[in-house]
């Protein structure tokens, strides 16, 4: 028996995501019962858990599952992405300065997609040099490390708790801005960020291209580098995110681009093995209730990755598969799973509306456990169940 096991990072998977989660719900209705089979199959005949790590953010929910513990209120996501992003000094704290447009909504400032600034990296440069010099009162200076990803290094640990963009997209900013014992002087000089920003030559060339303007910047992500632990279990990261990427670099485990299909992991895998998929794509459809991309993007997945997945776990290739999408919500199937065949393939929306219950919600006996780490995935004989040789597609 194969002790090979895959867990699938996949947050907005189920609409967790969305701003309004019932919209997900109405998606996925709309699909109808013929599509989706192999997710639906997999998740029909999983056990479900909810977790007191909430991986509420994409971002939370690759740190919980490599077991990597915040900062205070914030994950680490400055620092490791700094590490990507080939920072040449290592300060006492980290934190990310993104350049965003802020847009205006009915009765307040609504943060925008981030991923669609499209900065250059004359831009990012000229701006950085800029804003740098109405930086008194913060200890540290803006660096573009990245066009569209800045960074400030610092001498202490600020007393911060912020919001990721990948959550404070589309709502309104106010409500996500930096809190904690040191955000006046943090809030205060975003203020004449702002107000710097407004006529810049940079921003006037940017609105006749018919980009949008950078009208502020987004502080979060703040702490250390996460000291690399003593010994890893045998895993490997699957993923195109810089963080993914920055992440095994500050924890010592080899990052692989994410690959079209499922193909390369199960070619590629070892024995006694953990291999680790993380994708957002399908958070910020949801996130931005752009349903069309979202239902493209989860197609895309049956039939690159859940079929040959499923293929997989009912011959034995597979120990385990283990989706995670966000909100506490995890699913686990095992080769026996093939063999319930009671356990019927129903509508996508059913999950989708388990996927925003509480962990006390879920029906699997097995009680909630904490954060998913290292710790816990490392025996690869876990929970391992025998297969059959054929049955239920």
């Amino acid at each position: 028996m194969r002790s090979r096991r895959v867990l699938l990072l996949l947050p907005g998977l189920l609409g967790a995501s969305a701003r309004n989660p019932s919209h997900a719900a109405e998606a996925a209705e709309s699909m109808g019962a013929s599509e989706l089979r192999a997710l639906r199959t997999l998740l029909a005949r999983a056990r479900r858990r909810g977790r007191a790590g909430t991986g509420e953010s994409p971002e939370g929910l690759l740190f919980e599952s490599l077991g990597v513990e915040p900062e205070g209120d914030d994950w680490p996501a400055a620092a490791v992405s700094a590490l990507a992003d080939g920072a040449s000094w290592q300060p006492e704290a980290w934190v990310r300065a993104d350049p965003v447009h802020l847009e205006a909504g009915a009765s307040d400032l609504r943060l925008g997609d981030p991923r669609g600034l499209e900065v250059t990296g004359e831009e990012a440069a000229e701006l950085c040099t800029t804003i740098n010099r109405v930086l008194d009162e913060v200890p540290g200076r803006i660096e573009p490390l990245a066009p569209a990803r800045w960074y400030m290094g610092l001498g202490a640990i600020p007393r911060l708790s912020t919001r990721e963009p990948s959550l404070a997209m589309g709502g309104p900013a106010g409500e996500t801005l930096p809190r904690g014992a040191d955000a006046v002087v943090w809030l205060r000089t975003l203020t004449e960020i702002q107000m710097l920003l407004h006529d810049l030559p940079v921003n006037r060339a940017r609105t006749k291209r018919g980009r949008p303007v950078i009208n502020s910047v987004w502080f979060w992500g703040a702490g250390p580098l996460p000291p690399r632990p003593d010994a890893m279990p045998d895993l490997r990261l699957w993923s195109d995110s810089v963080l993914a990427q920055g992440l095994g670099q500050a924890l010592g485990v080899t990052c692989r681009p994410l690959p079209s299909s499922a193909g390369a992991v199960l070619q590629e895998g070892r024995e006694d093995a953990l291999d680790i998929v993380y994708c957002d794509a399908l958070h910020y459809a949801a996130r931005l209730d752009d349903w069309p991309v979202w239902l493209e993007g989860l197609q895309g997945w049956e039939a690159r990755w859940f079929e040959p997945l499923r293929r997989a776990l009912w011959s034995g290739e597979l120990a385990s598969l283990r989706i995670a999408s966000g909100g506490g919500c995890w699913h686990e199937v095992s080769p026996s799973a093939r063999w319930q065949w009671w356990r019927r393939a129903g509508a996508l929306a059913a999950h989708v509306s388990k996927a925003g219950a509480s962990p006390g919600a879920y029906s699997d006996p097995t009680p909630p456990q904490g954060r998913a780490g290292p710790g816990e995935i490392r025996d690869p004989h876990r929970d391992r169940k025998r297969g059959g040789r054929s049955g239920d597609p």
